[in-house]
């Protein structure tokens, strides 16, 4: 798929449809204004660069901001995924009155308070109005007696009056309960008797009567640096705007390369509106970006578009973590978090505003660049499209956690407002949050390389975790201190709690305090359950957070419910049969590789050479594992027994094939007909022989043949006991294979041997030999595979059997071969960064069908 040379198609119809709804609600707020009857403003800014003196601009109250103006806006371009649910915005800031919030106020830090009560105020009156104006709209149009010149007049006052709908949002993308909030008008429209909302919204946001030095000085961002932040963010809304017009006006292939990069940010979870992290980048971060590498002289007019993306690139991949306010600022001093390299630093020329001060230097090291860097190493820039998968940062970790029931510990600072605190770097929200984090990562310890936490409703958090590796994650042992370190052995004990803490030696000599996790699963086993990775994580997440945080704290992991559609009726209860099949399913097929592998040599004509299950049931990627069934049972069975659980009753048996190798030494003809004749020999005394060593009826004759097998004194006594407790099967064969029935399942072996395929080519017969190396050898290869790498990667097997499961539903299995979905996945797990979660492997095979 070829991204570029790529268009961004702006119509005039779309353009004129905005800008009549940005005339619309600009004419309600002036009718707002007038009403309230506010006195005129005038914007008052300051910068670093100018040291304190003001610079006025004379204004009115509402101007329009944000990128549809600058035609940067993600909207139509090739990139669908990019279009999301809840549309593309245009901007309008709009003037908080001195009446409102003077300049001492803000000085006083009352500024986000009043900033609220004003933002309830216009809330107010943009409802009422647009329910004036659509009622008065209604019956104008009722009005029989109308005449076509008024008709004329009056079209393009209906056309722009349609109804809206007023929410709050958070400001930058967040999902809840961040600092400020701004107004977002939804437009809605009627279409086949259903009301559905325009691509296209509104954001109104609001700017403060003034911006002094005694906020944006650098000693007032060194004192009070969140507030600052905070205020700024607002008043140089329409200083940015400018900046970047004259940029964009310059330069038309900036712009397209600014689109270019916020589509990569959305495609690849960088962004703070598609996860709801706070954290994250947005629109103006791109756009502010390209004008910092510009002022640089690091981007020149006459590059191309690839190489200012690639430079953006490379300056995310080193980490924007400068601590200097500006190049001729060496000595000024900064806030102590951006000293101590906490947080991300991008400021423009001439300003004391950091654009990322709500984002953590562990964020852009461990996302950012992360991110940045798998987009450097790609040949061409457009292939982040083709080579990753369309993500929001919950898919893009290895695991995301839903932490619920988290109400009574926001409560205190939910109802706390932003004021102005000295040396504050985050909101009292924030930092709730932070504790979790820093909860979340103790508890974690060596199962993961990284952590993040960011709200996402009023009582619930998110929790993405890193994983260091899928065997560190399901280790059920949380390795403390050395007990030599008695401070941290105390601090360990009071974290978790000294009833489940222990003292153990390792293989290196090491003595250290530890914690064995027990969970309900491993009640009645006789080993420990092997566990996913993001199951035993969720629970000892659940156990320190109820410990330290709230008892009521609720873990939850994202998209679990995906196990549910693996479930299938066993008995009076919906179940995934494959981890209670699992044991039984491995004995039988065991018992039946030692019955086959004690025949006696002078049994059969050839030799076994090997013997090897190939069903998906043995090798773990069955969608449905195969169960014991009940028509291939005896009546004396004991059916109460672990060994026939979940026996199934279905109108068809599957069976569990095998292959049998052979080799004659030469003994048999090069012919197809000879050596169809010997492997039909061997099917048939295979079956007598196991029928006389392990048939059903040996039980009521009494005698038993002399077995092959060596035994000691004592197994001798214990025969007797033995026979009626030991593998009782019945068996069957055709010409070309054997049929084992034992413990309610159904075996079935085919012969192969190796000078069969060559023979058929020989012959041309090329379709029977492709065939017959498919079924009797490749498999066999392909099973011992897959079982490696299984046993490598525990959460192989789930994901396999989820894709299996979607195909399915998407009706596409009959479409593709199993054992091809098998590999697709399996390649996925032996990339450099394979998943380590079920998920993971799951949507690495849907992103592989989605570009391929």
């Amino acid at each position: 798929m070829s991204l570029t040379p790529y268009q961004l198609h702006w119509s005039e119809a779309l353009i004129r449809r905005v800008e009549l709804r940005l005339q619309q609600v600009h004419a309600s707020l002036e009718v707002f204004y007038r009403k309230q009857k506010y006195s005129a403003v005038t914007h008052t800014t300051a910068t670093a660069e100018e040291d304190g003196e003001q610079r006025q601009q004379e204004e009115g109250p509402i101007s329009s901001v944000g990128s549809f103006l600058l035609r940067t806006c993600v909207h139509s371009t090739p990139l669908y995924e990019t279009q999301l649910e809840h549309g593309v915005g245009a901007d309008i800031a709009i003037k908080i009155p001195e009446e409102v919030c003077s300049l001492k106020e803000i000085h006083d830090g009352h500024y986000l308070e009043r900033r609220h009560v004003f933002l309830l105020k216009v809330e107010k009156f943009l409802k009422k109005y647009n329910e004036k104006m659509v009622k008065k709209k209604a019956s104008k149009s009722s009005a029989t007696a109308e005449t076509e010149e008024r008709e004329m007049t009056d079209e393009h006052e209906r056309r722009s009056i349609v109804p809206w709908e007023v929410r709050r949002v958070p400001f930058g993308g967040g999902s809840v309960k961040t600092e400020k909030d701004i107004l977002r008008i939804c437009f809605l429209k009627s279409r086949s008797d259903k009301t559905r909302r325009e691509v296209f919204h509104v954001d109104v946001h609001f700017q403060p009567i003034a911006l002094t030095g005694r906020i944006a000085s650098v000693a007032a961002v060194r004192k009070h640096p969140f507030y600052s932040y905070l205020v700024q963010e607002d008043a140089l809304m329409t200083v940015h705007l400018r900046k970047l017009h004259e940029l964009y006006l310059k330069n038309h292939l900036l712009s397209r390369a600014t689109v270019f990069l916020k589509c990569w940010a959305y495609h690849v979870g960088l962004m703070a509106r598609t996860s709801g992290h706070p954290e994250g980048l947005s629109g103006f971060h791109i756009s502010a970006l390209l004008l910092r590498l510009v002022e640089e002289g690091v981007i020149l007019p006459s590059m191309s578009e690839e190489n200012v993306i690639r430079a953006v690139w490379v300056y995310l991949s080193r980490g924007p973590t400068h601590n200097k306010i500006n190049g001729s600022w060496k000595d000024t001093p900064v806030p102590a978090a951006e000293e101590r390299g906490e947080v991300a630093v991008l400021r423009l020329t001439g300003e004391t505003m950091n654009l990322f001060f709500r984002s953590s230097a562990a964020f852009f090291q461990k996302v950012v660049k992360r991110a940045a860097d798998e987009a450097l190493q790609l040949p061409h820039f457009s292939e982040v499209f083709v080579k990753f998968p369309f993500q929001p940062l919950q898919l893009a970790m290895d695991t995301c956690f839903v932490v619920e029931g988290l109400l009574a510990y926001f409560a205190e600072t939910d109802s706390t407002p932003v004021v102005k605190k000295t040396g504050a770097a985050r909101s009292p929200s924030v930092q709730r949050v932070q504790a979790i984090q820093d909860l979340v990562q103790e508890a974690l310890g060596s199962r993961s390389s990284y952590a993040t936490v960011w709200r996402r409703g009023e009582d619930s958090v998110h929790v993405a975790v890193q994983l260091t590796t899928e065997v560190e994650g399901r280790n059920r042992l949380t390795r403390g201190p050395p007990v030599e370190d008695t401070e941290a052995v105390e601090h360990f004990n009071a974290f978790w709690g000294k009833d489940i803490t222990s003292t153990r030696q390792f293989p290196d000599g090491s003595i250290h305090r530890c914690v064995l996790w027990s969970f309900d699963d491993d009640v009645g086993a006789n080993t420990t359950i092997a566990l996913s990775a993001a199951t035993v994580i969720r629970r000892v997440l659940e156990f320190a957070l109820r410990k330290h945080l709230l008892p009521t704290a609720k873990v939850s992991l994202l998209l679990g419910g995906l196990e549910g559609v693996l479930a299938e009726r066993i008995g009076a209860e919906w179940r995934d049969a494959a981890p209670m099949m699992q044991k039984s399913l491995m004995e039988a097929c065991r018992n039946v590789e030692t019955m086959i592998g004690e025949v006696p040599r002078t049994a059969l004509p050839c030799k076994i050479t090997s013997l090897e299950i190939i069903a998906p049931s043995e090798r773990h990627t069955a969608t449905f594992p195969v169960r014991p069934h009940l028509a291939l049972t005896y009546t004396t069975d004991d059916l109460t027994q672990p060994n026939f659980a979940g026996l199934s009753t279905e109108p068809t048996i599957e069976p569990i094939h095998g292959v049998l190798t052979i080799d004659d030494k030469n003994k048999i003809p090069d012919t197809i007909e000879a050596i169809a004749a010997i492997k039909g020999a061997i099917c048939a005394q295979l079956s007598k022989v196991l029928h006389e060593y392990y048939g059903d009826d040996k039980r009521h004759s009494g005698a038993r043949s002399k077995k092959p097998v060596k035994r000691d004194v004592e197994n001798q006594q214990k025969e007797p006991q033995c026979e009626l407790q030991g593998p009782h099967i019945r068996t069957s064969c055709t010409s070309h294979s054997v049929d084992i029935i034992y413990k309610g399942y159904l075996f079935r072996f085919y012969i192969a041997h190796y000078r069969e395929v060559s023979l058929l080519r020989a012959l041309q017969r090329e379709s029977e030999a492709a065939m017959i190396e498919r079924k009797l050898f490749w498999s066999v290869q392909h099973a011992k595979f897959l079982r490696t790498i299984a046993f490598g990667h525990h959460s192989y097997p789930m994901a396999v059997r989820l894709s299996k499961r979607w195909l399915s539903a998407m009706l596409l299995l009959e479409f593709v071969l199993p054992e091809a979905v098998e590999l697709l996945v399996a390649h996925a797990y032996l990339g450099s960064n394979p998943p380590k979660t079920f998920v993971g492997g799951f949507f690495s095979l849907s992103s592989d069908n989605c570009h391929s």
